[in-house]
């Protein structure tokens, strides 16, 4: 199972989805930080190619794959082929629910339907085992509709069905996407840009003028329908076309609008997430996280988790929970965190590998210019101390951070090591120091310090931590083995 690793970590709890609470996605963070898992074959699907992911009413998540139906249950997949169950083909293209509960599935042999662990072609749909299934839905009545790639268009209802090839006049174009609306509205778009609007069994041609290259994907909500196209993202609310700038261009394989009226879009590179009261646009790829670029369908689960299916890397899916993750996409300067120190209420100071130090505060994260010169070396540690000095160690020696009172020690000022690993401050407000060649280093104030090493019988002088005991004891790891230490020095 592929995790994203998490640079700097808030809160350490997390819910896994069939069971956590009901959390949508926080529009506030980057993609990125949000909870990212996926499934491959790995963690037992049978195939990484997947067509179409829906949710059943019982919870369960179906993909339409090339080799079988698979139902997750948040743990375990079950994989529905013709070697243990009567699933008429292995190929499923088109997933959808019925009014009933019941699954639906289009192969490359027509429909079928899934219900109470059997599969079954229901009466009437004999006829279609020589059709492959391009797009189908259910209707609120019940009836379904279904597209083939051989560019037919038909329906079935009440156990009878009907070819509406040539009334939609359809012989020549593919129908890729189709969807109801609330009140019994079904819109059509086709591989080649026609959009048809069927209403009270009237057909009304609202094909834009412009080729949108194929209109691959439907969403309506709030009286407006977005459609995915082959260029970009446009809607239709009002009898007026509009364009979205922000996707000029890019083909458009699936599209989503959340609760929080934010759309996300499935995309040929990644996915996309555009928030329309901000006009923000960010972006999850390879680069960030996602195992494959291309976006084949997309599912907002029960509880607003996003559900995401990919052409070639399986699924994986977006769950907002309580760990949050910042790392160069929020502002970082590296992606290597190697010490955080609270400063302030809300804010903390982040140390990289670099001796870069960033500021987050109000979960917004700053470049932070310490009072005095650090140079550009590996840094290993921040601690702030009861006065609120903050104490840098890096491998180009120690430096005390307190306004116009900053300090440096470095071995050209006197001091015993200029590698420094770690600093604490213990009850009684003295700060020990542990360095990589010269042991221990006892601070009673910033001009009075004593150095403890295998001298003074020091298991060695390579630091390794620090700790305080409930007695006020020292408790020291080094390379060479634990070490405890009067807080007299002794």
């Amino acid at each position: 199972m592929n995790f994203k690793w998490l640079t700097f970590v808030l809160v350490y709890s997390y819910s896994f989805i069939l069971i956590s609470q009901d959390v949508h996605l926080d529009i506030t963070k980057n993609p990125s930080q949000y909870v990212l898992r996926s499934w491959s074959t790995e963690e037992g699907m049978a195939s990484e190619s997947t067509n179409e992911i829906l949710q059943s009413d019982d919870g369960y998540i179906w993909i339409a794959t090339y080799a079988g139906l698979h139902r997750f249950d948040g743990k375990d997949f079950t994989v529905f082929n013709t070697s243990n169950s009567n699933i008429p083909t292995p190929t499923i293209l088109r997933l959808a629910t019925g009014i009933n509960g019941e699954i639906w599935i289009g192969t490359q042999h027509g429909p079928a339907v899934f219900n109470s662990g059997n599969f079954k072609v229901p009466t009437g749909l004999e006829s279609t085992s020589d059709m492959s299934v391009e797009q189908m839905m259910i209707t609120s009545t019940g009836d379904l509709w279904f597209s083939t790639r051989s560019n037919r268009l038909l329906q079935y209802k009440n156990e009878h069905l009907e070819d509406r090839t040539l009334q939609f006049d359809l012989t020549e174009s593919t129908v890729l996407s189709m969807i109801e609306t609330e009140n019994g509205d079904i819109f059509f778009g086709t591989d080649d840009s026609r959009l048809l609007q069927y209403s009270n069994d009237n057909i009304t041609d609202i094909t834009p003028e412009i080729n949108v290259n194929g209109i691959n994907d439907f969403f309506y909500v709030d009286k407006q329908l977005y459609i995915a196209t082959g260029i970009g993202l446009y809607t239709w609310s009002d009898q007026t076309f509009k364009s979205h700038p922000s996707f000029s261009g890019r083909a458009v394989n699936s599209v989503h609008v959340d609760q929080n009226n934010v759309i996300w879009l499935g995309t040929m590179n990644g996915l996309f997430r555009w928030n329309p009261d901000n006009t923000r646009l960010d972006s999850l790829t390879e680069d960030n996280g996602m195992p494959n670029n291309i976006v084949r369908d997309m599912l907002v689960d029960k509880r607003g988790n996003l559900w995401v299916a990919t052409y070639r890397n399986g699924i994986f899916f977006l769950s907002d929970g309580s760990i949050v993750s910042y790392s160069t996409e929020e502002g970082t300067s590296t992606p290597i965190i190697s010490s955080v120190t609270q400063i302030g209420n809300n804010e903390y100071l982040l140390g990289n590998e670099n001796s870069v130090l960033n500021l987050l505060k109000d979960e917004k994260i700053s470049i932070w210019t310490p009072p005095i010169h650090i140079p550009n070396a590996r840094l290993k540690h921040l601690f702030t101390d009861s006065k609120k000095r903050i104490w840098v160690s890096t491998y180009a020696g120690l430096f005390v951070l307190d306004g116009d009172n900053s300090r440096s020690f470095t071995v050209n000022d006197g001091f015993p090591d200029n590698y420094i690993r770690v600093a604490f401050e213990d009850s009684k407000g003295h700060v020990w120091v542990g360095t990589k060649n010269a042991g221990l280093i006892r601070f009673t104030s910033l001009d009075e310090w004593n150095t403890i090493n295998i001298e003074d019988g020091l298991s060695s002088n390579y630091i390794m931590s620090l700790e305080e005991s409930q007695d006020g004891r020292i408790i020291v790891g080094t390379i060479g083995g634990l070490n405890i230490i009067d807080t007299d020095g002794t």
